[in-house]
């Protein structure tokens, strides 16, 4: 998921890295995670914008620094789950009595 919504961004995740960011987000809905991916590609434009030697006018995209994994990690200060454990524990005992989802 992590790999589809940056597709259109430069990065340098490893898969590894994009493990590591999978297990640190266990509870994040798809909205989550896409809220994430996309602060995570803002901070290295953040970082261009805030520099001192920014200028607007002769500013290329080339300048932005491919998202890291520490970008994530910032990014999962502000962007939290929208889920709690207990929403998502009875949904999943309604769905286990009522659904059509076999889970594992």
């Amino acid at each position: 998921m992590i790999f589809s919504l940056l597709s259109d961004q430069e990065h340098n995740l490893s898969d590894d890295d994009v493990q590591s960011i999978a297990k640190l987000t266990d509870g994040y809905s798809g909205a989550d995670m896409k809220q994430l991916c996309s602060e995570a590609a803002m901070i290295p434009v953040r970082n261009i914008v805030d520099s001192s030697s920014f200028d607007l006018v002769s500013f290329s995209a080339e300048e932005i620094r491919p998202i890291c994994f520490s970008d994530f990690e910032l990014a999962m200060r502000s962007v939290r789950p929208t889920v709690v454990a207990e929403d998502l524990e009875r949904y999943q005992a309604w769905n286990k009595q009522y659904g059509s989802f076999v889970s594992e």
